[in-house]
């Protein structure tokens, strides 16, 4: 529980990167978000801000952190090589934490929203563990990752070299991330 805290409109980076780690590198926020999901299992950041008899002040303010929660995880995703599961109008990440599952993310139509949703564990799917996140720990597969980062852009300049037209790498290369990006990419350890 992140108690008293409020976001002011237009707030500072550093302040926003701040309250982004505290979420993150501790068990405080998780833990009220795993008590609150108890009773509210799915929820959007701009919930409650009209109904105010619903919840406590500190569950709205909680709430409302969610998209600073998201931004913690995004981060870490993208330091890891974690790919976001993308929707029609958005997309989120999987977490486990305490054998529970939650889905945080974002989407926006006529209106942008983070959101937090309580899921089924399922052995098929993916999930970031939440501990991770807070101990920074890395994918099990980081060295091999960035191994082939390494080893891919000498990849595409010998290519060149022998005369490869860069329009045909560059099809290639785009054909290929449609390919991936259509089936479920699995850099994580199933839990």
């Amino acid at each position: 529980m992140v108690k008293g805290k409020k976001i002011p409109v237009g707030f500072l980076k550093k302040e926003r990167e701040k309250l982004i780690k505290e979420i993150c590198s501790n068990f405080e926020y998780i833990e009220w978000l795993y008590s609150f999901s108890l009773i509210h299992n799915s929820f959007s950041n701009d919930e409650w801000d009209y109904n105010t008899e619903i919840i406590s002040d500190i569950d709205r303010k909680n709430a409302k952190l969610i998209s600073l929660l998201y931004s913690g995880i995004n981060e870490y995703a993208y330091n890891n090589h974690i790919i976001p599961t993308s929707t029609e109008y958005g997309r989120f990440y999987r977490i486990i934490y305490r054998n529970c599952a939650f889905e945080i993310g974002f989407q926006s139509n006529q209106g942008a929203f983070f959101y937090c949703k309580k899921i089924e564990i399922s052995n098929d799917t993916d999930y970031i563990n939440f501990e991770d996140i807070i101990l920074d720990n890395r994918c099990k597969n980081e060295a091999c990752i960035n191994n082939m980062l390494e080893l891919f852009p000498d990849f595409v300049r010998n290519a060149y070299r022998c005369g490869v037209p860069l329009e045909a790498l560059s099809d290639v290369f785009n054909k290929t991330l449609d390919e991936i990006r259509k089936e479920k990419q699995k850099t994580l350890k199933k839990y």
